[in-house]
């Protein structure tokens, strides 16, 4: 599902990086909010409706990937949008 550009992307992450990469993308739900926000960036309430789970489950899932520098996130007023973060877009 996500690609990573040859071994170069891995050599740049100290030992404990892949680790927690690995780790984040080891659920399901994880794994299903990656490919949603492959398409493009999410508000929290579309990734909810898109993955039909209750807010606080997909909030917990968006830390994790979050905390894993996976994700990353932007408020604009009230509303804030998710997206991959900009090393692990595809092209």
């Amino acid at each position: 599902m996500i690609r990573i550009d040859q071994a170069s992307q891995l050599e740049a992450l100290d030992a404990a990086e892949p680790a927690r990469v690995f780790s984040a993308l080891a659920d399901e739900t994880r794994l299903k909010i990656v490919k949603v926000l492959m398409t493009g960036e999410q508000r929290v309430d579309s990734l909810t409706r898109a993955l039909k789970l209750p807010q606080p489950t997909v909030s917990h899932h968006l830390r994790i990937l979050r905390e894993a520098q996976l994700v990353q996130n932007q408020r604009r007023g009230r509303s804030i949008y998710y997206s991959l973060a900009p090393s692990w877009q595809v092209s």
